[in-house]
């Protein structure tokens, strides 16, 4: 069951067999914060050149910008 593979985990085989970490726990804790899969789409729009840039402390910083002049919940 993919719901007992803990977030950003790769796994192989039947029964699923962790195989490595995509990222530091740190990372992971950081990514995880974000929350990014309860954004709205407008949120999610507005900041998708930062998720695909593979800068989490940017992309931190624009999550917090935007919620600040837009609310956390535009």
């Amino acid at each position: 069951m993919t719901k007992d593979v803990a977030p950003y985990i790769i796994v192989a085989g039947n029964p699923a067999v962790p195989i490595r970490q995509r990222f530091s726990a740190d990372l992971v804790k950081r990514l995880l914060e974000l929350d990014i899969y309860k954004w709205s789409n407008t949120k999610f729009d507005a900041l998708k050149m930062f998720i695909a840039a593979n800068d989490v402390e940017a992309l931190t910083v624009a999550s917090d910008e935007y919620d600040r002049k837009q609310g956390p919940n535009a």
